[in-house]
C-alpha cells in the first residue's frame, strides 16, 4: 500500500490452535483463512503479514484477538514479539468470546459462550462485557479428538498415511465440514432435515490436487460418526464431553441464575414466564460438524432440570433452541457453520467503535511500561464501549 500511514486500516489478526483469520477491522469477513502453520509464533506472524495481507507492518496498529483462557504472559509475549520483531506501530486484544457475544447479541451484554474448537472446549460466562475467569471451564475433548478418530476411519479404509499427511489441507475442511455427521436420532432434532438431505446426495469419494497438478481419486469410508464419541467416556477422562457440557452450564446457571446472562421479554400469552434470549451460544469451528449440536442438545435435555419449551412456535430447523430450566424459558442459539468466524466479526466491530482507538497501546509507551497492555482488562472500559454499539 502507498497511503499515508495516517489513513492505513487497523489489522485484525485471530491466531488460533487450528485457524488462522487475517484482515482489516470494520470488515464483515477477513481477507485470509487458512490452517495454522506448526511453524514458531514469528514465522506466523511474518506469513500473515507478507503472504497473506502483503503489507509492511511497521507503519500499522494491529487487534489481536485471543481466547478467554490467554494468559497475561500470552499478551505479553505477543506484544513483545511485534514489538521487538515485527515492529508493528501499536496493538490492542479482544477476547475471542466477548467477540462472539457481540456478533450474535442485539441486546444485553451477558451470555453464556460454548466454543467448541480445536484443541480444547471453552464454556466462557461473560457478565456486562467481562469474562468471568473463575468459572471458564476448559474441556480437554474438542475438534483435534473427533479429527483423530477420522484419520483411524481412513486408515482402517485404506488411504495411506503418507495421502492423509501431504494432503491435510485439502482433506479436513471438506471432510470436517462437508462430508463426516452425527445421524439425528429425534424428529426434534434442528438438523435433521439437513442430515436427510446430506445422506441423499453426499457421494462416497472426493478428487485432490497432488503437488503437481494431478488429480488423485479418493474411496472415502461411511460418513456416520459415532455417538460415543460424545457421550462415553474414554479411558483419560472421568466425564464424557457431553457430560462435562452439561456440567458447566448448570453449574453457570446456579452461580449467575439466567436471568443475568441474557435480556428479558415477556409474552402476552404466558405472562408468568420469563424469557432470557439467545444468550448461550455454542459455536467454534469444530461444532459445524454437522449433528454435533443436535446431539449435545439431545444429552443436555436428558438433565433432570432441563427442558424442551414445548410453547415455542419455532420451525424445526430453527438454529433457536427454546428451552426451560426449572421455571425460567430460555433461548440456545447455533451459530450456523456459514458464519464460523463470528469471534473475528465481533471483535472487527468491537475495534471499528470510536472508544476502542482509545486503547491502542503505542511501541514506545510499551516499551516504558510493559504493563498497560493489560488495561484492556477493564469494566468501566467495556461498559463504554458497549454504549457506542
Amino acid at each position: 500500500m502507498n497511503q499515508d500511514s495516517a489513513e492505513l486500516p487497523d489489522i485484525l489478526i485471530e491466531r488460533g490452535s487450528y485457524t488462522t483469520r487475517c484482515g482489516y477491522v470494520g470488515e464483515e469477513d477477513p481477507i485470509s483463512t487458512f490452517r495454522t502453520p506448526s511453524i514458531s509464533v514469528e514465522a506466523q506472524f511474518r506469513k500473515i503479514f507478507e503472504e497473506a495481507l502483503k503489507v509492511d507492518p511497521v507503519q500499522y496498529k494491529v487487534v489481536i484477538v485471543k481466547n478467554a483462557m490467554s494468559t497475561q504472559k500470552d499478551l505479553k509475549d505477543d506484544a513483545d514479539l511485534l514489538f521487538t520483531k515485527i515492529h508493528i506501530k501499536a496493538c490492542a486484544f479482544v477476547s475471542a468470546q466477548t467477540g462472539i457475544l457481540f456478533s450474535w447479541v442485539n441486546k444485553g451484554s451477558s451470555g453464556l459462550i460454548i466454543d467448541i474448537g480445536y484443541e480444547s472446549t471453552l464454556v466462557v460466562p461473560i457478565i456486562e462485557l467481562m469474562t468471568r475467569m473463575d468459572h471458564v471451564a476448559t474441556i480437554s475433548i474438542a475438534g483435534r479428538a473427533i479429527e483423530q478418530f477420522i484419520i483411524n476411519k481412513l486408515l482402517k479404509h485404506g488411504i495411506s498415511k503418507n495421502i492423509i499427511e501431504k494432503n491435510r489441507d485439502q482433506l479436513f475442511p471438506y471432510l470436517m465440514k462437508d462430508y463426516f455427521y452425527f445421524d439425528s436420532q429425534s424428529e426434534h432434532d434442528f438438523e435433521r432435515e439437513a442430515i436427510e438431505t446430506r445422506k441423499k446426495s453426499l457421494p462416497n469419494y472426493m478428487h485432490l490436487q497432488d503437488k503437481e497438478g494431478k488429480s488423485i481419486k479418493l474411496s472415502l469410508p461411511s460418513p456416520i460418526l459415532p455417538p460415543k464419541l460424545i457421550i462415553e467416556k474414554d479411558n483419560s477422562n472421568y466425564l464424557s464431553f457431553s457430560e462435562e457440557i452439561n456440567k458447566n452450564i448448570l453449574k453457570i446457571f446456579e452461580s449467575f441464575g439466567i436471568e443475568n446472562l441474557g435480556s428479558h421479554m415477556e409474552f402476552d400469552h404466558d405472562p408468568y414466564t420469563s424469557w432470557w434470549v439467545g444468550r448461550i451460544i455454542i459455536t467454534g469451528g469444530a461444532s459445524n460438524i454437522l449433528g454435533l449440536r443436535s446431539l449435545l442438545l439431545r444429552e443436555l435435555l436428558k438433565t433432570v432440570e432441563i427442558k424442551r419449551y414445548r410453547d415455542s412456535n419455532r420451525a424445526p430447523s430453527s438454529p433457536l433452541i427454546d428451552l426451560k430450566f426449572r421455571d425460567v424459558a430460555f433461548t440456545i442459539r447455533n451459530v450456523p457453520p456459514e458464519h464460523d468466524h463470528s469471534s473475528w466479526l465481533g471483535a472487527s466491530i468491537i475495534s471499528s467503535l470510536k472508544r476502542f482507538k482509545k486503547e491502542f497501546v503505542l511501541k514506545e509507551d510499551y516499551q516504558n511500561n510493559p504493563d498497560i497492555i493489560f488495561r484492556l482488562d477493564n469494566k468501566e472500559m467495556w461498559k463504554s464501549l458497549y454504549n457506542d454499539y
